[in-house]
């Protein structure tokens, strides 16, 4: 496994190269950028993957390599296997640059929790009954070792993920992706060093935060990073986010999810600097603001509980 030692080795490797081009881009293993998550207390010996952690949420998305291209010969085809999916379990992939992408997460694992819809296609055939023993496998992982606490049959799941990825690589030619390489190698690793499941470090937490910024974001845009707008459009975006859905402990109310509603914490409190200088509109009561402007005039802040200025 990965370690500081060899990420910072691998980066003082590709500064010095004369020609940054890709062939020395993949020499030094893509490591090129200082690390950032390291600490006093990691040493050169310190594995990456006990640093940060195992994304369980992304590596269901694995089963996505899997799916397709490979698999959709045993349905007559993409579109036959895609409306299946879609009427048997109402899952849709998600949409890029008006293509069909890939399934999210949550996705992956409703199929794999349905997939006696697919057996009536795989199992009468040898090649096809390799990628369903294959899926099969890829459920007792995410059963077993997906979750807070360790299933009782977790080591069985993984011994058994392997050989059939293994035997899929083998036999069919299945190539093995990141997310592949990493459920049938590094997960095992991981938990035996831990002893705990995949799902304490579940990431759905901080993929749900995002979606929600994204709501606020909406709100207060700005398209050129360079202008001077961005940057106060931004901290305010990320106040108001925290705002609506921070709930003070001596309230028992919960936190507002709209971002035009007033909030305990606000966003008029903190000061910033601009190239502009002047003094918003404020109240001694909540109020409700108006959609942020994307310009570069200044906007009225949108709640105030005291008096603020910006400097």
């Amino acid at each position: 496994m990965r370690t500081f030692g060899r990420l910072e080795e691998k980066y003082q490797g590709w500064k010095v190269k004369s020609s940054l081009t890709t062939a020395s881009t993949s020499k030094a293993e893509s490591c090129v950028d200082p690390v950032l998550v390291r600490t006093e207390a990691d040493t050169d010996d310190t594995t990456i993957l006990m640093k940060v952690g195992m994304p369980s949420v992304h590596l269901l998305l694995g089963l996505n390599s899997i799916l397709r291209p490979h698999m959709t010969r045993f349905f007559g085809g993409e579109d036959i296997l895609m409306k299946l999916l879609r009427t048997e379990l109402g899952v849709v992939p998600h949409s890029y640059q008006g293509a069909n992408g890939a399934f999210e997460g949550p996705q992956c694992a409703k199929i794999l929790d349905h997939l006696h819809i697919l057996e009536p296609y795989l199992e009468d055939d040898l090649e096809g009954g390799l990628y369903l023993n294959l899926l099969h496998a890829f459920r007792g992982v995410k059963d077993e070792v997906f979750t807070a606490k360790l299933g009782d049959n977790w080591e069985l799941a993984m011994w058994t993920f392997m050989d059939a990825l293994w035997l899929a690589e083998v036999c069919v030619g299945l190539p093995v992706t990141p997310k592949l390489h990493i459920l049938g190698t590094h997960v095992l690793q991981v938990v035996e060093a831990t002893g705990r499941g995949l799902g304490r470090e579940n990431e759905a937490a901080v993929e749900a935060i995002h979606s929600t910024f994204s709501k606020t974001w909406a709100f207060y845009r700005v398209n050129d990073e360079q202008s001077t707008s961005y940057l106060k459009n931004l901290l305010q975006a990320v106040l108001r986010c925290n705002a609506d859905n921070t709930r003070p402990c001596s309230s028992a109310s919960p936190p507002s999810t709209s971002p035009t509603t007033s909030s305990a914490f606000s966003a008029s409190t903190f000061t910033y600097s601009t190239s502009t200088t002047t003094s918003p509109s404020t109240s001694t009561s909540p109020s409700t603001s108006t959609s942020p402007s994307t310009s570069t005039s200044t906007r009225t802040s949108p709640s105030a509980s005291t008096s603020a200025s910006v400097s």
